[in-house]
């Protein structure tokens, strides 16, 4: 038998050694949409803000009255609205009505996107 001396080699990501906001599989498939973004001239995200994107997140509870971790992390890089478990039950509802509000909207559904003109957002998205 022949000996193959030959060396395979391979790359290693080390998630921890990422950025320590946003890395892992979320970043990985955010860096995949963001060209997508890109194209359509997406001004608003609902997650995201390193690539210089306006950024809002949605958190489910009440504001804490003293935020700490990954809380203040997330109102220095982003407008933090936080949402009654109500509220968040209903989380098609809740979505819309903060669409209302942005200039052009993109939600990113399981690995896809869904556009909303204005016009969409006037006529049929208000609760």
């Amino acid at each position: 038998m022949e000996n193959n001396t030959q060396m395979s080699s391979f790359y290693v990501v080390r998630d921890d050694l990422l950025h320590q906001l946003v890395n892992g599989n979320k970043a990985r498939k955010l860096d995949a949409l963001f060209p997508l973004l890109e194209d359509h001239l997406v001004t608003d995200v609902l997650s995201h803000v390193l690539k210089g994107l306006k950024s809002y997140l949605l958190l489910r509870g009440e504001q804490l009255d003293i935020s700490t971790g990954y809380n203040l992390i997330s109102t220095i890089y982003g407008d933090v609205t936080y949402v009654p478990r109500s509220l968040s039950a209903k989380r098609e509802e809740m979505l819309k009505s903060m669409l209302i509000r942005l200039q052009r909207p993109v939600v990113l559904w399981c690995g896809g996107a869904i556009f909303f003109s204005p016009v969409q957002r006037l006529k049929g998205l208000e609760i």
